[in-house]
């Protein structure tokens, strides 16, 4: 009875202990529509961590402690090697595989500060071509979810919230920002630092351990 009641307590907190809390994940690998890019300023640099101040460890990492606003991890504003820009294009379509399924609530964007992005659609999908697939939401810097940074300054993350889904492919539809230089000409570009997700924690091995346990007890008690 003893043994049986411990076990049952290390499977509630177990559980307990991972309620609520979210871990930060990377994608994978990610693939973009973008026509031309200057040299060093590809779509990898939004997942390979190279301009954020501190790093994470995929499955790990607590998401909310990393993404803080303000004790969070910033992104650096030097661009090269470390961002990412589509040049002359109004509109950008990204696609981030992230590895297998996962319960995904939460999209972490460090929104660059020279041009950035002024809204993101998210769509969810669990094939690579999107033939399903599922509206997340859409939000903006008009609306106050994704921030405007200023110029030449370290930027942290805008966290963007939705009902949790289980996908193993994330879309960004992102719109860029339009830039009008001295002379009056028009030009439209897209950029970011780095994306993020926050995942719901799989059951600890500790916690299948204890149920696969405590089912033993129950069967030897019936027999």
């Amino acid at each position: 009875m003893k043994i049986k009641r411990l076990l049952t307590f290390i499977v509630f907190f177990s559980v307990a202990s991972t309620a609520g809390a979210t871990v930060i994940r990377g994608a994978e690998s990610v693939s973009n529509t973008v026509s031309k890019v200057a040299a060093g300023y590809g779509v990898i640099n939004t997942i390979n961590q190279s301009g954020l101040s501190d790093n994470y460890n995929n499955g790990i990492t607590d998401f909310d402690t990393f993404t803080n606003s303000v004790t969070g991890a910033s992104h650096i504003y030097s661009a090269e090697n470390n961002e990412w820009y589509s040049e002359l294009d109004a509109t950008e379509t990204i696609d981030y595989y992230l590895g297998r399924v996962f319960t995904v609530d939460k999209i972490a964007i460090w929104n660059e500060d020279w041009y950035g992005i002024s809204s993101v659609s998210i769509f969810a999908s669990n094939d690579a071509s999107f033939t399903n697939i599922l509206s997340l939401g859409n939000f903006s810097v008009l609306n106050g979810d994704l921030t405007d940074n200023a110029k030449n300054v370290n930027y942290f993350a805008d966290v963007l919230s939705f009902t949790a889904v289980n996908a193993s492919y994330i879309r960004l539809e992102l719109t860029g920002v339009t830039y009008t230089d001295q002379n009056g000409n028009a030009f439209t570009y897209t950029s970011m630092g780095e994306v993020a997700f926050s995942v719901i924690p799989e059951p600890s091995s500790l916690a299948l351990l204890a149920f696969g346990l405590v089912g033993v007890g129950f069967t030897r008690k019936k027999k």
